[in-house]
């Protein structure tokens, strides 16, 4: 919702000392996501306008089978040895073009006076607890958007009967985004076999390649799989036949992530996959024929203000996605404070976190509601492009999500 830049409405969402608060102030704190860590950053060039063309040289292949080579014979009258004159075979070559520009979303607390910090409970203890909070704002925002702008960007499957890379479509992240309109509704969870396959075809143009790859599982480049803490249980439940117990535990004895892998968030390899935790994985429910994103928490009503709750739709949600993501499918191109904000004559105010969802503290003085300056509250803005680089080398697949079959054995003694 659009707020304009007023402080006529000032909360006092502050506790003060008025029924003796006891000593400890706590935090309501969240897991933080890998999508912030595993998405790399550079700056969007500045002086160069609002939209940037990729050119990408896209691949070449000599489309023969190499079972009509010409003999090598030697010179003789009119005859010339093929080799001083060779009959060559055309390559054809071309480029493909990608347009990317910048967006931007910003969001603003309530107001908070200075007068009524001078009277509320342990302020300094009470505001930096806010400051945290705005912390953990910062990551959703930034990992919503990097969840969002990746389904975007790679080709998407659904987990359905006769999957084939020829089923490829897309799925709407809202109802209103028409990029990937038209995904077939998955009837499957999904399973090993079809990650199987998926490697397999990746591998084949280019995801494998050091700089998208996550390093090497027995050899075979090793893919990293951003998925739930429940696909990546399942994918190893619904691979333990009696048959394969043996193989399982040979995988996971040379499958465990090094070093390099775990400040990432790889958690374990497992049969060509890294497997990254996101325990807000986008998850959805069919509305109207249209994908409608169910979000794990919503606001209401605390004592004073309001609080963030669990969404339990959330757990109920019928589909998820589960991304395979190149280390390379795109970069946050972030604008940066300009270089030309202090022109002699001309001089601007402008800072990094201007730009980057970082809160910041802002007290502007008007003649209208902060006349004294004693008026103030946080502002973040997130101002960036999605630069696409290699999102084929990807794929992002959408499962129906399937409860569990939960046993609960009989205790074999009396209580």
């Amino acid at each position: 919702m659009a707020t304009a830049l007023t402080c006529s409405q000032v909360n006092d969402y502050l506790a003060r000392n008025d029924s003796l608060f006891g000593p400890y102030i706590y935090n309501s704190t969240r897991e933080t996501s890998p999508w912030v860590r595993l998405t790399p950053t550079e700056a969007f060039p500045e002086g160069t306008g609002y939209t940037h063309r990729n050119i990408r040289i896209e691949g070449i292949t000599a489309g023969s089978s190499e079972g009509d080579w010409s003999a090598i014979t030697a010179s003789s009258g009119a005859s010339i040895n093929p080799l001083s004159a060779p009959t060559l075979t055309a390559l054809q070559w071309g480029q493909s073009y990608t347009n990317w520009s910048p967006s931007y979303k910003g969001y603003i607390t309530p107001c908070i006076s200075l007068d009524d910090l001078k009277f509320d409970h342990q302020v300094v203890e009470q505001v930096s607890r806010v400051v945290e909070q705005l912390t953990q704002v910062t990551d959703e925002v930034l990992s919503n958007r990097y969840r969002y702008e990746h389904a975007r960007l790679m080709p998407q499957i659904s987990c359905r009967p006769g999957f084939g890379t020829g089923s490829i479509a897309g799925v709407t992240d809202t109802t209103t985004d028409v990029n990937k309109a038209g995904v077939a509704v998955p009837t499957a969870d999904l399973h090993q076999s079809l990650l199987d396959t998926l490697h397999v075809y990746l591998l084949r143009i280019g995801a494998g390649r050091p700089e998208s790859a996550g390093g090497m599982d027995n050899g075979v480049p090793a893919l990293d799989l951003v998925c739930s803490k429940e696909v990546s249980d399942n994918l190893i439940r619904s691979s333990g036949v009696a048959s394969l117990n043996n193989g399982i535990i040979d995988n996971f004895h040379f499958g465990n992530p090094d070093e390099l892998l775990k400040p990432l968030g790889v958690t374990r390899v497992f049969r060509g996959y890294n497997h990254v935790i996101d325990n807000e994985i986008p998850r959805y429910n069919l509305v109207a024929g249209a994908f409608s994103r169910v979000l794990p928490f919503t606001m209401t009503s605390a004592d004073s203000g309001n609080k963030r709750i669990f969404n339990t739709a959330y757990e109920t949600a019928a589909y998820e996605l589960v991304y395979v993501k190149p280390r390379n499918a795109m970069a946050a191109a972030i604008i940066k404070d300009s270089t030309a904000k202090d022109i002699a004559g001309a001089a601007f105010e402008d800072h990094p976190y201007y730009y980057s969802m970082s809160f910041f503290w802002s007290n502007i003085k008007d003649n209208t509601s902060n006349i004294l300056g004693k008026l103030g509250r946080w502002i973040g803005i997130a101002a960036q492009a999605s630069h696409p680089m290699y999102p084929d080398r990807g794929m992002t697949i959408i499962r129906k999500r399937c409860p569990y079959d939960q046993t609960f054995p009989a205790c074999g003694c009396n209580v």
